[in-house]
């Protein structure tokens, strides 16, 4: 949990060449552990079930259903689970702030503005708020 080491981190990419680069900025912070890479949906549903990570990072566009499905799922499964959502399409952005999410981003700001929506979405006072 925040505070008590590195938060854990899924990340759901299906891109290997994006989420490669995604872990590897993450592996620059101290605070932040990659637990777990899955690329579908439903793997992120169930790992963030299994795992119980600190924050899913999710892209919206993933094999199977999409992102803001399995962060939906997420989010009511596991309301205190910090969530990051983000995609190269300005509408999937605008749908997902449209359902109370916070933390989401364009792909274009996958550098230090995803670095600091992972910290703030794993941070125990946004997650006492959910």
């Amino acid at each position: 949990m925040a505070g008590v080491g590195p938060l854990r981190v899924l990340l759901a990419e299906d891109e290997p060449k994006l989420a490669l680069a995604v872990q590897a900025l993450c592996e620059t912070q101290e605070h932040l552990e990659i637990a777990a890479v899955v690329t579908t949906a439903e793997a992120a549903v169930e790992r963030a079930r299994a795992d119980a990570p600190d924050v899913v990072v999710l892209d919206v566009r993933l094999q199977g259903s999409d992102g803001i499905e399995a962060a939906l799922a997420i989010r009511t499964a596991h309301p205190h689970m910090g969530v990051v959502i983000y995609s190269g399409d300005e509408g999937d952005v605008q749908r997902a702030r449209s359902l109370g999410f916070e933390h989401v981003l364009l792909k274009g700001a996958v550098t230090q503005d995803l670095i600091a929506a992972i910290t703030a979405a794993g941070s125990s006072e946004t997650r006492k708020t959910r």
